[in-house]
């Protein structure tokens, strides 16, 4: 959706292309496969803060890189997802530990895709730490 555009223009089209959404009862929002990077969790923002029925969220392979994966957990914080597909991502330790915040008192999650995201022993000791204690999860990738 957003090759061969310029990564400022993101933002806004993104914010553009939610905005009527909010006024809907959507439960799951697939945004993967595409260049997203940072710059698309900001656009993404005022639909995720702002969304109360959003229970699955599809983001992966959007090269969101650390930061961005940071960014999207704070912005998620008060969703309670039962599905996070968010692989291929370069989340790397940053973004793996800050999942496993996010991840802390959310009770639905039943399925978690978290594969080839660069994740090192620290940063998957602390995801793996929080995600044990998830009794609903029923698929981990």
């Amino acid at each position: 959706m957003f090759i061969g555009r310029l990564m400022d223009e993101v933002p806004k089209s993104l914010t553009i292309l939610t905005a009527p959404l909010l006024s809907k009862k959507l439960k799951s929002l697939n945004v993967s496969d595409n260049a997203l990077g940072e710059a698309g969790v900001k656009g993404l923002s005022d639909f995720l803060t702002n969304s109360k029925s959003l229970t699955e969220l599809r983001i992966s392979n959007c090269g969101l890189g650390p930061s961005g994966a940071s960014l999207l957990f704070v912005t998620i914080k008060n969703l309670d997802l039962s599905v996070i597909k968010i692989g291929r991502n370069r989340l790397e330790n940053v973004g793996a530990e800050a999942f496993s915040i996010y991840l802390h008192n959310k009770i639905n999650l039943a399925s978690v895709s978290i594969k080839q995201n660069g994740i090192r022993k620290e940063g998957m000791d602390a995801f793996l730490t929080e995600l044990v204690t998830h009794t609903n999860l029923k698929v981990y990738k």
